[in-house]
């Protein structure tokens, strides 16, 4: 009964902290990145607004938080969850139909996802 009590407290702890990571994933990229992620991106087109500068302000608040989580196993959980909601906030991005995005634009954007990739 004990153990079986252990492994019920552990696997709560484990789902809570992805329910952490997940949070603060969507708060930093919802929140704090808004600006530069979100309403800046490929703004007045994708040549003026490229995805570097969001990057430049994304890793300078992940390294905030990462260095406040200090289990390797929760910044590795963290990071995949702040990956995952990048790249869904460029979804929203690049399916806005106010973005002037045209076909010409591809390698451009091509190539910003190949910097988040990196």
């Amino acid at each position: 009964a004990v153990a079986a009590d252990i492994a019920a407290a552990a696997a709560a702890l484990r789902d809570a902290m992805r329910y952490v990571c997940e949070y603060t994933a969507l708060k930093l990229v919802y929140q704090r990145l808004r600006h530069s992620l979100l309403l800046g991106l490929y703004l007045p087109s994708v040549s003026d607004a490229r995805l570097a500068v969001s990057l430049r302000d994304l890793d300078l608040e992940l390294g905030v938080v990462f260095h406040a989580v200090p289990s390797a196993e929760a910044r590795v959980q963290l990071v995949s969850q702040v990956l995952k909601a990048v790249v869904e906030a460029m979804e929203t991005v690049l399916t806005d139909p106010a973005r002037a995005v045209s076909t010409d634009d591809i390698g451009k954007i091509e190539a910003d996802i190949a910097l988040l990739c990196a």
